[in-house]
């Protein structure tokens, strides 16, 4: 003689809080096994991948996490309900024990914990900086807000062109400085009347700005005026030749030399906010 079939009809407050407090436990309460494994892993899944998709761009990030929560939170518990309305006689199963929902909710904490802990980590590489002076305009004008990511350069050398934050240990008032790299060791650079070559290579930058001087550069006691710099400098492996984009209005590289690679603690990504447009996400 088998073993008889336990009936026991389902709660609905069981189903859908359980469901709504451990994704994927409102289906193991109704009997669906494998419905309960997906609601507990596509959602946790496709909210990493999202985040990592999305991880240069705010706004497509708030989209992306509002998505997976919908997902979560309406999609899957509609079908539990329905599924519920479906189980008028319910025979429970071999799962339907305490001590299985007790391992079914510990690894819905381990998953969703570790999530938020990895997006987390993820997000704490991001800063945001505003932008204090003229030197990066017209592509960054003062009051520009914008993030960077301060994890980017862990394994990788900065490239020509890429906008950089720059740790300052001279003027203890500035922490950072914001620049665009022209030129990475090792090699030659030599500028002459507003031509810069490296390893006799002409430059040519798509964000150099020749704007009106509106002021010398002060240093002590000594102006520098920009236009009279002609210099052949060498550059080591290990640095970079950093200058803003406002060629008239930066004190830069020209002035202070090439800086060591060691300095460059991060690299801008995009704007978000501008005090004439307001909130905006432009790539740097």
């Amino acid at each position: 003689m088998g073993d008889q079939i336990q009936i026991k009809k389902r709660s609905l407050i069981l189903t859908v809080l359980g469901n709504i407090l451990s994704p994927g436990l409102g289906f193991l309460y109704n009997g669906k096994f494998v419905l309960s494994i997906v609601n507990l892993f596509i959602p946790y899944l496709a909210y990493v991948v999202l985040v990592n998709f999305a991880a240069f761009n705010f706004t497509v990030l708030i989209i992306c996490l509002s998505l997976s929560l919908v997902i979560i939170y309406i999609g899957f518990n509609v079908l539990v309900i329905l599924i519920w309305r479906g189980n008028k006689r319910y025979g429970l199963k071999k799962y339907n024990r305490a001590f299985v929902y007790i391992v079914f909710m510990v690894l819905n904490v381990v998953f969703y914990l570790g999530g938020y802990l990895y997006t987390l980590s993820d997000l704490i590489k991001f800063k945001s900086f505003e932008v204090p002076t003229r030197s990066m305009e017209p592509t960054l004008n003062v009051g520009d807000k914008f993030i960077a990511d301060m994890y980017f350069y862990g394994n990788v050398k900065p490239q020509r062109g890429d906008v950089v934050i720059i740790r300052n240990y001279d003027d203890p008032r500035v922490k950072y400085s914001i620049k665009r790299v022209l030129c990475v060791g090792p090699g030659t650079l030599n500028y002459e009347n507003r031509i810069f070559t490296f390893n006799n290579e002409i430059i040519k930058d798509p964000n150099e700005y020749w704007d009106k001087i509106i002021k010398t550069v002060n240093d002590k006691d000594n102006e520098y005026q920009i236009e009279s710099f002609n210099k052949t400098l060498e550059l080591k492996e290990d640095e970079v030749f950093v200058i803003g984009d406002n060629r008239f209005n930066s004190l830069d590289s020209r002035f202070y030399g090439p800086i060591s690679i060691n300095r460059i603690v991060g690299k801008a990504l995009y704007i978000f906010m501008t005090k004439e447009q307001g909130f905006m996400n432009r790539d740097l």
